[in-house]
């Protein structure tokens, strides 16, 4: 997820943005910020970054307040309750027009004052602020505070209208999540044939996401004709990209023939991978495939973490 913007002048290192940054100069301030957050000529601080994505945030710059919203949402940032309580109190009257009777009920008792709910309140604030301004990536960043109820109470048609806002300006994140909208019917019609488009425009800007959604359409045959050879085609792609779950389905493809000859070494290989980033799903196909493989060459013996019957 690139929930971070950057603009593309960020090959400078923090020193070339200190004086300006020091001086007022928004650009420089949410420039230096971004160094900070990379370790760019200078030691990674993400409190440090975020201090110099609000002065930049505060003075209308929308790349600073949509970063200021991601330090916000992941507690890099100082926030008072004080703030946080009349971001929220800004943001239920601004969006409780959106939110049906029984859901309204919810707004008032959705900010509970604890730690995290100031975080996800202000987050969303900068978030907002970033997007009225046409932010694609802070649009994004709206719709999935909405989908997934960060900030305010949950509502999937308010993410929609962000996500649609975002993918209109072509935002690779915005693609996929309008896509997997379209296709689970979440907020709006279910139309696959439409979520296949998305996903075919985000995955052409090299979004790992996207690619592998597209595998899992061409696998199953949702939204375009099954073929396996295309199938395999972008969970190869998206696996060699670093995406977690496109190693497991690549490894599978290897496994069961899906548009490539069978070899369970590959198999092996690619789930493993999957497994050592954490992937539960992977555990257990590892765990089928080393019950399988034992006769194919594997020793019979589990992999970490996995249990056989």
């Amino acid at each position: 997820m690139t929930s971070f913007g950057y603009s593309e002048v960020m090959l400078g290192i923090a020193s070339d943005y200190q004086t300006a940054a020091e001086d007022g100069v928004s650009d420089a301030q949410y420039n230096l910020g971004v160094c900070l957050q990379n370790g760019w000529g200078t030691e990674i601080d993400l409190r440090l970054a975020a201090s110099w994505f609000r002065r930049a945030a505060v003075q209308g710059n929308p790349d600073a307040q949509n970063n200021l919203g991601w330090c916000c949402e992941n507690g890099w940032d100082d926030i008072d309750g004080s703030s946080a309580l009349l971001a929220h109190e800004s943001l239920v009257a601004t969006f409780r027009h959106r939110y049906q009777a029984k859901a309204n009920e919810e707004l008032e008792h959705h900010f509970d004052g604890t730690n995290k709910a100031c975080e996800r309140a202000t987050a969303l604030k900068w978030y907002y602020e970033a997007a009225l301004q046409g932010h694609a990536c802070a649009q994004y960043n709206v719709g999935r505070c909405f989908q997934k109820g960060i900030g305010m109470p949950q509502s999937l048609k308010e993410g929609v209208r962000w996500y649609t806002k975002s993918a209109a300006q072509g935002h690779p994140d915005g693609l996929y999540r309008l896509g997997l909208c379209v296709l689970e019917g979440w907020g709006i019609s279910r139309v696959p044939t439409a979520a296949v488009v998305l996903f075919k425009r985000s995955a052409a800007q090299n979004h790992l996401e996207s690619q592998n959604a597209l595998g899992k359409c061409f696998r199953s045959g949702r939204g375009i004709p099954q073929d396996h050879e295309e199938a395999f085609r972008w969970f190869e792609r998206s696996a060699k990209g670093g995406l977690v779950d496109a190693m497991n389905n690549l490894g599978q493809c290897w496994e069961q023939g899906c548009g490539c000859e069978v070899d369970f070494g590959l198999a092996h290989q690619w789930i493993q991978r999957a497994v050592e980033h954490g992937s539960i799903s992977a555990v257990n196909n590892l765990g089928r495939l080393f019950e399988r493989g034992c006769a194919r060459g594997f020793a019979r013996t589990p992999p970490h973490g996995a249990r056989l019957a």
